[in-house]
Order: C-alpha cells, then structure tokens, then sequence
C-alpha cells in the first residue's frame, strides 16, 4: 500500500496576497464612501441655502423687508460678527420659523468649527457687508453665507472675512 501525503490548505504567501488584495480594496471603498458622504454634506448645504432664500423671499414679499436679526444692534461694545444670526448658535433668523415659512431653522449638517450658515439684515443695522472686505456691493439689504467641503456652487461668489478657518471655501449671497 502505497500513502500519500496530500496537505490541503493555503501557503503563507498566496494568504499575505489575498490580505493585500482585501486591504486594497477596503480602502479604495473607504475613500469612496467618505466622498459620498462630502457630495450629500454639501447638496444638503446648497439646498438648505435655497430654501433660506425662499424663505427670505417669502418673507421680502408679505413685510416689505428682510427679517431681523437677533441679536440687540445697539450694544457697540458687542462685535459686529456676534449680531449676526449663526445657525449653530441655535437661534436662526427666528422670524421665518416663527412666520411659518421654515419648518424648523436649517443648520449644517456638520454644524461646528467653521461649518454653519450665517445671516445678517443690514437694513437695521449700520453695518455694510462689505465693509469687511468686499462682501457685498453697497445696497445690499441682507446676506446669506455658507461654506462647502468640495462642492463649488455656480451661483454664489467665494467670500471670506476672516472668522472662518481659510481652509474651509465659503460663500455669500447678497440680496438687494
């Protein structure tokens, strides 16, 4: 009788491959995934900032004005960038929540360090936008700002006046 030795199983080389193999391809799927969370991050952003344009509309046409801010425009001590209405401070143009035309103040999905929206209504205030750095042309009655992680919106300019990291790209939208 004759006996063969036959070992089934894997060597240590083709297992080392098929490892490499697995990393490889789990980090190509890691990165993808991550950009796919950025691209709907920042289609919520510009959506958002759609319906808070809406929103301000809305409001334009029934009062005749851009909502007030806020915050007490009269303190001098307080800084001009502390009047403004940021979303992540939780009190967001309450004027379109409370007249209806948002369901509940929109906020970043990120919603810290640099990543909010901002608003200010220069008709009650004596600050210009672009006092600040040529933000805005002069009239303009309120401005709406965002920033986005890789997105670059078609419609809105770049601005940037110095509270936000430079290394987030941010946007403002004047209106008149």
């Amino acid at each position: 009788m004759v006996e063969t030795n036959s070992q089934s199983g894997f060597t240590l080389m083709e297992l080392l491959v098929v490892v490499a193999i697995v990393g490889l391809i789990s980090s190509i799927m890691a990165v993808t995934f991550h950009d796919a969370k950025v691209q709907t991050r920042d289609s919520v952003r510009l959506e958002d900032v759609r319906q808070i344009l809406g929103a301000l509309e809305s409001y334009q046409a029934d009062y005749g004005i851009y909502p007030p801010n806020e915050h007490d425009f009269t303190n001098p001590t307080v800084p001009y960038y502390d009047r403004w209405d940021w979303s992540n401070m939780g009190s967001f143009i309450p004027a379109l929540v409370s007249g209806k035309y948002v369901a509940k103040p929109p906020q970043d999905p990120l919603n810290y360090l640099g990543w909010y929206y901002v608003y200010v209504d220069a008709q009650n205030f004596s600050f210009v936008p672009n006092a600040t750095g040529g933000l805005c042309q002069d009239g303009a009655r309120a401005m709406i700002q965002f920033s986005t992680e890789k997105v670059v919106p078609k419609n809105y300019p770049e601005c940037h006046w110095g509270l936000i990291p430079p290394a987030v790209p941010t946007y403002c939208v004047c209106l008149y």
